[in-house]
């Protein structure tokens, strides 16, 4: 990715607006000793961070650092609208 990418997200009280770093979309996929090591933190990285959809294990997860939030997983539809420069 040559430049950040720029992402928003409307909710009915006012509009996201995310810096995209870097992603990769096929980061790795979940399983119980993702969710073991995350249950540590207030982060846990159980769900898409864009749409919160639940991952399954064995289901492939993308990961993406956000300006001033950090790293953050998403799913895989997310991440290939992320990764088009789609909101």
């Amino acid at each position: 990715m040559s430049e950040p990418i720029r992402i928003s997200k409307h909710i009915p009280a006012r509009t996201e607006r995310y810096e995209v770093i870097w992603l990769v979309p096929k980061f790795q996929a979940m399983n119980q000793n993702w969710r073991r090591i995350r249950s540590r933190f207030s982060y846990k990285g159980d769900k898409c961070w864009w749409c919160k959809h639940p991952f399954e294990d064995g289901e492939m997860m993308g990961m993406m650092c956000i300006k001033k939030k950090g790293n953050r997983v998403v799913c895989q539809t997310c991440a290939g609208l992320i990764e088009k420069g789609e909101e």
